[in-house]
């Protein structure tokens, strides 16, 4: 199956996998840190993402907006300061890329290129902290410009 752009959020949800539907679900009573994410829910930021990237018209990044936060249902616990935190949310995410490898490229994306964005995009709230090598590191892969497009989008997702 060939999938044609879709321009509906809930669309896209109606085509997942039902193990990812889901998810999906979970995700809505999902919380977050209300001063990272005025949105709400994990949920929410996906949307918002969602409809960031849908506006590139590029169904890679717009793929990759499903999948980033997906991780969250499974890892979102309240921490010490009482605060929503989803430390490592990005490598269960990226697990599910990998699961459903085939979904995503019936749906006409690139499963390696979706993977490396989800799996670094956290990666990116820290790069100017980073050393140099390590930037010059991150900056030499040949999808970083993707991921640092990605990372607008994910940015442009808070509320």
């Amino acid at each position: 199956m060939k999938a044609q752009f879709i321009d509906k959020f809930n669309e896209y949800i109606s085509l997942l996998p039902q193990e990812l539907k889901e998810v999906f679900d979970k995700l809505k009573d999902t919380p977050q840190r209300e001063d990272y994410h005025k949105e709400g829910s994990a949920y929410e930021h996906i949307k918002l993402v969602f409809y960031e990237a849908l506006k590139t018209n590029d169904i890679n990044l717009i793929i990759a907006a499903l999948f980033h936060d997906l991780g969250k249902a499974a890892t979102t616990k309240i921490g010490p300061k009482g605060f929503p935190i989803s430390y490592g949310h990005e490598f269960v995410s990226a697990k599910y890329v990998k699961k459903y490898e085939q979904w995503i490229k019936d749906m006409g994306a690139d499963p390696e290129l979706i993977y490396y964005i989800v799996l670094n995009h956290m990666r990116l709230h820290v790069f100017p902290q980073m050393r140099k090598p390590k930037q010059q590191a991150m900056m030499s892969h040949p999808d970083f410009k993707k991921l640092k497009e990605f990372g607008v989008l994910d940015h442009e997702g808070r509320g």
